[in-house]
């Protein structure tokens, strides 16, 4: 029990100023990712009462076991000839969780690949991106080849749109959506190990 709590990232203090690539603007409460291809080797927390911000020409690396956890919405926005990138370059990043986040999350043009679950299995989360009570519209983007987890994406909670969007070569379901309301659109699912669609 004591292990799992040291590891659990949610009992972290956020240290989002701690990255040089991150802007902050107090006044709007905005957090920008500066474009860049940016190594992150510690975990990332976000607090809440932000919004955070990322457009084309950002690519981000999570290495050394580290994730992102954000209590803010993440609008996260590329073009289709430079989308946003995040992935686990060393084979040992993690993943992504929005928590409780007040306002609506947008991903467009992103690509997510080779993620990881990013708390202990007895954490209660079980997906390698996670938005739990987080609304967010997920739009033309790419979930691929997650390393483990029970879900490449977990929806919980929420209400959700996602819209011209592909699941492909996930480790076990590519989506989990759980106590949601929502709709899913034009979207590809293709080589799950297990369900390409859960719901409860």
């Amino acid at each position: 029990q004591e292990d799992t709590v040291r590891q659990d990232p949610r009992f972290r203090q956020p240290n989002f100023r701690e990255f040089d690539f991150l802007a902050v603007d107090e006044e709007q409460k905005e957090i920008f990712i500066t474009p860049g291809n940016w190594t992150i080797s510690k975990s990332l927390i976000i607090p809440p009462g932000y919004t955070v911000f990322a457009g084309r020409g950002v690519s981000l690396r999570l290495t050394k076991s580290a994730l992102i956890l954000s209590y803010s919405p993440l609008n996260l926005i590329g073009i289709e000839s430079d989308p946003v990138r995040i992935d686990a370059a060393d084979g040992a990043g993690m993943g992504i969780i929005v928590l409780g986040a007040q306002g609506r999350s947008q991903l467009k043009h992103v690509i997510l690949e080779g993620l990881s679950l990013p708390i202990p299995e007895d954490g209660g989360l079980t997906g390698v991106v996670t938005f739990y009570e987080s609304d967010v519209t997920i739009e033309k983007c790419l979930f691929r080849r997650n390393r483990d987890g029970d879900d490449i994406l977990n929806i919980i909670r929420s209400h959700f749109e996602i819209i011209d969007s592909t699941f492909s070569d996930t480790y076990a379901d590519a989506l989990d959506i759980d106590f949601c309301t929502g709709r899913i659109l034009n979207s590809n699912f293709k080589g799950a190990e297990n369900d390409a669609i859960d719901t409860s």
